[in-house]
């Protein structure tokens, strides 16, 4: 099946990258920007949305979108999900994940990613390299770790929450959505309130909405 990329930075560059070496059977075509600056990204072709939308029929494709900023990656997905499009998810082989059928569409899990057994997570959650994701939690959507991330077991992570890098999330705690956790950060007790949340333990330090 043919895949299709949105978005031409760096963090497409290596999706385009990871897919055409460890999916052999998904057939990389292009790039997908709303408003293209550019006719080709990294050696492949860069098409206009509008153009992919009229020129694609839904059932015949798969879309991936690996953006970094948590709503601007939610916008993206829910508009072309609306439209019937199906998107894939890339885990690297390299990750460790108790049972793959738990991770939902648009999912971007790179190497050494620990998802251990009795967790399971949405649509649209991003993981860089090295998390350990603990036992018996949920992940809700649109979720970003980025790397060296623990979240101990028993979690219960709500919509739009970003953890910077070496954050760790003690047992059982429940994360509220529309929460940035600061690199280093630590969460020792539930979060009920968005906002970005920096030191160890964690404090409140404004909200998150311009960033999240």
């Amino acid at each position: 099946m043919d895949l299709y990329i949105f978005g031409t930075q760096k963090n497409a560059e290596m999706a385009g990258f990871y897919f055409s070496r460890d999916y052999p059977d998904l057939n990389f075509r292009a790039y997908i920007e709303d408003t293209p600056l550019r006719k080709t990204a990294f050696g492949a072709p860069v098409l206009a949305s509008a153009d992919f939308l009229e020129n694609t029929n839904p059932t015949d494709v798969l879309l991936f979108a690996p953006l970094t900023r948590g709503s601007s990656r939610k916008e993206v997905f829910l508009r072309f999900k609306n439209l019937g499009y199906t998107f894939a998810s890339y885990i690297s082989p390299k990750a460790e994940v108790w049972d793959l059928s738990i991770i939902g569409e648009n999912c971007y899990i790179q190497e050494f990613n620990n998802i251990q057994y009795g967790t399971y997570m949405g649509d649209n959650c991003l993981l860089w390299a090295g998390n350990h994701i603990g036992h018996h939690g949920s992940i809700g959507s649109h979720v970003t770790f980025t790397s060296h991330c623990v979240l101990s077991g028993g979690c219960k992570i709500d919509d739009l929450c970003y953890f910077g890098v070496n954050s760790t999330i003690g047992d059982g705690i429940a994360v509220c959505s529309g929460v940035f956790l600061g690199m280093g950060a630590m969460i020792t007790k539930s979060i009920s309130e968005e906002g970005i949340y920096v030191g160890s333990p964690a404090r409140r330090i404004k909200s998150s909405s311009a960033i999240i």
